[in-house]
Order: C-alpha cells, then structure tokens, then sequence
C-alpha cells in the first residue's frame, strides 16, 4: 500500500516541478528583453542629453530599518514644529519633548524626568503661544543642547547662554514671567547635568 501511495506523490512531484521549470524557462526570456530594452533607452536618452530616470525607491522595512537615527537636535526640532500655533500643548507632546530632551543628554549625569517636564511644558507652551521666527528657534534649540551637552560649562557661561534663551524668548513675544520660568527650568536641569 504504501508503494501505490508513494507513485502517484512522485508522479505529481514530477508534474508540479516540470511546471516550474518550464515558467521559468518561458518567463526568463520576457524578462531579458525588457531589460535589454530598457538599457537601450538609457543609452540613447544619455546621448540626447537627457539625465537618465533616477532608480526606483520601493519602501521595504529593511530599507526603513536602514535610515540613520535623527540627531538629538533634529528631534528637538521636529517636535517643536509639531506645535500648533494658539493651540493648548498635549499631555504627548511633552512626554515626547521630554523624552527627546533626555536622549539628548550625553554625559554621565542625566537631569531627573520631572525636571525636563516641567521644562518641557513651560518651554511648549510658550512656543505654542508666541512662534519664534526659524531662525530664533533654530538658535533657542542649540543653546538648549549646549546646556545639556556641556558638563564643563562654568557658571557664567550657563548663566550667559540661559539669559540668551529667555531674551529669545521676550523676543518672540513671551512675556517675561513665562520666559523667566523658561529659564529657571533650564537652571535646574543644568544644575542636575554638572553636579558631581
């Protein structure tokens, strides 16, 4: 019994793998000459002066897992452009901004998660409700890194560049008890980064 079985599976074996092959052997041609056709045309757009079509970019998740990771700033400004302009900050964009805040932090000290956000949603609301100008924000962005970056910062440089964020801020519009408190956050966590 298990002989009669055993026939007919490799009979059907047989079949399904000639039925491969012979796709195979039809479809390769097809592909070779629309290759070969598509070759020819680049070579004659190139002669003619035309730049020859940019290769397609399919969206795979090996393509996507292959993207560099965005520098700490670059995330600092993608979250601050999340903000909508007059629009009450959200509960996730602080735990983001917070969250992006503390990655950004290199040193051996790291501020506590209750110090970045209450600085996160004192600095948020503020740009919610006075927008800086790209150039201003660009600038507040990389004082802010430069206070988290620098654990060897002396006490007057801190103090300068806290004093430049919180004009940048008035400067925009904030009026000065919010940017102060702006400020005083940035203090605390700088305080946080360089204690030793």
């Amino acid at each position: 019994m298990i002989k009669v079985v055993d026939k007919p599976m490799k009979i059907l074996w047989t079949l399904v793998c000639l039925a491969l092959v012979g796709q195979v052997a039809m479809a390769g041609p097809e592909q070779i000459i629309k290759q070969r056709a598509k070759d020819v045309r680049d070579q004659n757009n190139v002669r003619q002066g035309v730049p020859a079509a940019p290769p397609r970019i399919t969206s795979t998740p090996a393509a996507v897992a292959a993207m560099p990771p965005q520098s700490p700033l670059a995330r600092l400004h993608s979250d601050v452009l999340t903000l909508k302009t007059n629009s009450p900050v959200t509960a996730a964009q602080i735990q983001q901004f917070a969250r992006s805040l503390a990655a950004a932090v290199q040193g051996p000290n790291k501020p506590s998660d209750s110090s970045l956000q209450k600085l996160s949603t004192h600095l948020l609301t503020a740009l919610a409700e006075n927008p800086l100008s790209t150039n201003y924000r660009g600038r507040l962005l990389q004082n802010l890194m430069a206070i988290l970056n620098a654990p060897t910062l002396t006490a007057s440089q801190g103090k300068n560049i806290i004093s430049d964020i919180q004009g940048i801020l008035q400067m925009g519009g904030t009026p000065t008890e919010k940017a102060a408190a702006v400020a005083a956050d940035i203090q605390a966590v700088s305080e946080q980064i360089r204690k030793s």
